[in-house]
């Protein structure tokens, strides 16, 4: 009987990890900073301000989305990738937003935002935000997620008040 050796597939969804990993500047990059900024810029930013003001979500998270997107453009190198970064971001901020906004639970967004970082940082995926079409898969796929798990965890409710 021949016998095969598994080989890793070279289209695999990550990369290889980044070499010296150093612990406290992971787990700044990857807890710390995306626990703040959820508190900062969701539980404050959104929640609060709805709850202080009675204004709609859609005219409190524009504030909030705009800031957060302000935060990250110190990492792009020219013009044009600032704006994108600018956009991009915020448009994360929206989302995380809604997310928080939906469930009514600040963990969620944290929790998305600490996965998201600590991908990102694990496997090199890129410099910025804007880094081709592997980062904005991820980025997609990690914006997705909770848009399916939502769907499932109604979908299970929808079956259990059927029996």
């Amino acid at each position: 009987m021949k016998r095969c050796k598994l080989q890793p597939s070279r289209k695999t969804i990550t990369r290889n990890l980044t070499p010296h990993i150093e612990f406290l500047p992971l787990l700044f990059l990857t807890v710390l900073s995306p626990f703040i900024e959820e508190i900062e810029f969701r539980g404050f930013g959104v929640r609060q301000l709805q709850r202080e003001t009675g204004w709609p979500f859609w005219a409190v998270v524009w504030p909030s989305a705009l800031l957060f997107g302000y935060g990250h453009v110190e990492h792009g190198q020219s013009l044009q990738e600032m704006a994108g970064l600018f956009f991009l971001t915020g448009a994360g901020g929206v989302t995380f937003a809604w997310l928080v906004y939906r469930w009514q639970n600040l963990w969620v967004a944290v929790a998305l935002h600490i996965c998201m970082n600590l991908w990102w940082e694990l496997f090199s995926v890129a410099k910025t935000a804007i880094g081709g079409w592997f980062p904005f898969m991820l980025q997609n796929l990690t914006m997705d997620l909770p848009g399916y798990l939502l769907r499932l965890a109604v979908g299970l409710q929808g079956h259990r008040s059927c029996q």
